[in-house]
């Protein structure tokens, strides 16, 4: 198969895999809900969300992990992938039981102190936690596996695990009917079988298809370099993405404390309505990164940067296409899911997808510079202004500030750094960001403006209950022709028409 088309077949899979997990779970939680009853479901979110709030360790080191083997893959390095590969597994492995014992060991103060869990409720809690470290760790192990089989672009695979796991999880919710007693601790348990069924499809794959994927570990396998390397990758990396968890917690921290739970409700929901829609983008930088690192590990640093610019458009473009009709209609489809809004959740929503856009439409080149591998002096440029909003935040609300301002203060950052990202790769790597705002950043803005213009014209011309599914369906329609005609160049048309059946007749 050839690269582009792999690419397009690995985004169809991440589409359908990502639509049929949200419906999947959003139909569970109602289940389990239903279930175990708001007391027990309460217990599990909170004791079990403080491990799982590890989770973005995990996601750090599949991306190191993964851009070390496409990156050797990428210049036919053989052994070089497998050394790296070993040296990752024997990482997560001592990672996953550091982690698990130090979690272990802050049990007694996470469950009395920082969660102040009730003392009839605690020997539940016990189990729940103890539980959920195994989960925690069988997903370090599945880390590698996973990561391998990216660098592959074995996507399809992934989706079709996921799916099943989405799966298993439904059907757990309904085998909680059938039990009487320990519905929790059992619910638990299933939760970490699942995870383990997961290690084992995972696993099992890349060892039968992947010579490189190895539990034979071999003199000189495993070096000083190597592992300094994956290690000072992973902490970067790693870096990047507890700052953005910090961040996003902190603000909920400090919204809760000046507002109280009502108003960080609100912001709760809109990061649902952000992870419903950030699927679309991921989509395309999951099919595109590993061609991104192996170009970078082949040595064509010109066609690297060129599927970067690529990467960008394109999940900045789908993330377009479906976000400027939301936020247009966000009021009537908050109020058609949920039964009570909380106030300013619209606000939150807004800017929320908004900041989600600013941060795509440079995006690939973060991945650029994964692929590159000198990632210090970017991380801590690029990632330590996300964090450092929490002071103006927090001197804002000190002084009577609103929910608007501190989403104004959250916008203006990602697009500040979406920026700054241009500008380091102009100055740094030779980058035009005169061809990249010409290609990229104006024919996006044009599609924002005719989906802008056709929503609201709906607005104007109907004045019914359901003018907002109207205007939602043809500002996408609008949207889907902009981008063929103003975003797309006469190449990109040209082999778009290969993949629509009707154009080859």
């Amino acid at each position: 198969m050839l690269p582009s088309q792999r690419i397009i077949v690995n985004t169809m899979a991440q589409y359908l895999r990502s639509a049929i997990n949200i419906l999947l779970s959003l139909y569970s939680t109602r289940i389990i809900l239903s279930a175990l009853g708001m007391e027990d479901y309460g217990l599990y979110a909170v004791v079990a969300g403080v491990v799982v709030m590890l989770g973005f360790l995990t996601n750090a080191l599949i991306q190191t992990t993964q851009r070390f083997i496409a990156y050797h893959h990428g210049q036919g390095d053989r052994d070089g992938t497998r050394r790296f590969f070993v040296t990752s597994l024997i990482a997560h492995l001592a990672l996953g039981i550091i982690m698990a014992a130090l979690i272990w060991a802050l049990r007694p103060y996470v469950l009395t102190v920082w969660l102040d869990i009730a003392q009839t409720r605690m020997d539940e809690a016990l189990n729940v936690y103890d539980i959920t470290i195994g989960i925690l760790f069988v997903t370090f192990l599945i880390s590698p596996f996973k990561a391998l089989l990216i660098a592959r672009e074995n996507i399809v695979y992934i989706s079709v695990v996921e799916v099943v796991d989405g799966l298993l999880k439904l059907g757990i919710a309904f085998l909680l009917y059938n039990i009487d007693r320990e519905r929790l601790t059992f619910y638990t348990w299933l939760m970490l079988g699942i995870q383990v069924f997961n290690l084992i499809c995972f696993a099992f794959y890349a060892l039968l298809h992947y010579e490189e994927c190895t539990l034979k570990v071999r003199r000189g396998d495993i070096t000083r370099r190597s592992m300094s390397s994956l290690l000072s990758f992973s902490v970067w990396t790693t870096y990047g993405a507890g700052v953005v968890v910090g961040r996003n917690q902190g603000i909920a921290i400090l919204i809760e404390n000046a507002f109280g739970v009502v108003m960080n409700a609100a912001y709760g929901i809109a990061f649902q309505v952000y992870g419903a829609v950030a699927f679309v983008g991921s989509s395309v930088l999951n099919a595109m990164n590993p061609q991104i690192v192996k170009a970078e590990g082949a040595g064509d640093r010109q066609a690297m940067f060129q599927l970067a610019r690529q990467e960008s458009k394109y999940s900045s473009l789908l993330l377009i296409l479906l976000c400027v009709p939301v936020c247009m209609e966000i009021t009537p489809i908050l109020n058609l899911w949920l039964e009570e809004v909380p106030p300013a959740t619209d606000t939150f929503c807004r800017f929320i997808l908004f900041a989600l856009i600013c941060d795509q439409i440079t995006y690939g080149l973060n991945t650029a510079n994964q692929a590159m591998g000198n990632i210090r002096n970017y991380t801590l440029l690029l990632y330590t202004p996300k964090i450092l909003i929490l002071l103006p935040i927090y001197l804002v609300l000190r002084n009577g500030g609103t929910p608007l301002q501190i989403m104004e203060i959250f916008v203006g950052t990602e697009l500040a750094v979406s920026l700054i990202r241009l500008v380091y790769f102009h100055h740094l790597h030779g980058v035009s960001a005169t061809e990249y705002v010409r290609e990229i950043f104006i024919p996006l803005l044009l599609v924002v403006m005719v989906q802008i213009a056709t929503a609201l014209a709906v607005h104007y011309a109907l004045h019914t209950a359901g003018a907002f599914a109207i205007a939602l369906v043809t500002s996408i329609a609008t949207g889907i022709i902009a981008a063929w005609c103003l975003a797309l160049t006469k190449n990109e048309r040209t082999y778009c028409k290969k993949f629509i059946p009707w154009t080859t007749a």
